[in-house]
């Protein structure tokens, strides 16, 4: 896809990463 959109990845217990990247 283009454009822009958030990953959400989920890690371990409560860590969470939000990126925002090109999809």
């Amino acid at each position: 896809n283009t454009g822009y959109g958030n990953k959400i990845i989920f890690g371990q217990g409560t860590k969470l990463q939000i990126h925002s990247s090109k999809c």
